[in-house]
């Protein structure tokens, strides 16, 4: 089992590739996306879909098979824990993972700025 799953406070690993958006899209905008129909229908089906595996690791509980079958309980938390976050993602959050990336970039250009100047421009 790796850190992260063990740990659920260990630092996820730095974005790969930059996102431009970042720098532009407002707090404003975040929340129009959220409020958007197409968008509540998303958060929905992930809350319904949170819901559906919850009632399976129940049934698994009830049932007293929960010991028996711990690879499909695990699967069925990590899927809730998955799809929670999914539902409460916000902008911040984004913005601070692709912090990361700039930060590693100017760790590997020898503190420059040159990487962060690049991920904020997307190039």
């Amino acid at each position: 089992m790796n850190d992260q799953a063990q740990n659920p406070q260990a630092q996820d690993p730095p974005p790969s590739h930059p996102n431009p958006l970042v720098a532009v899209l407002s707090q404003v905008a975040y929340q129009q996306w959220r409020h958007h129909p197409v968008t509540q229908m998303v958060l929905r089906y992930l809350f319904h879909r949170a819901e559906d595996y919850r009632a399976a690791a129940l049934a698994l509980w009830e049932s007293g098979e929960l010991d028996e079958q711990k690879h499909r309980s695990e699967e069925l938390r990590a899927r809730v824990l998955c799809l929670q976050e999914l539902q409460t993602l916000d902008l911040d959050s984004i913005k601070n993972f692709y912090e990361l990336l700039s930060l590693a970039q100017q760790r590997e250009n020898g503190g420059s700025t040159e990487g962060a100047d690049r991920a904020k421009t997307g190039q």
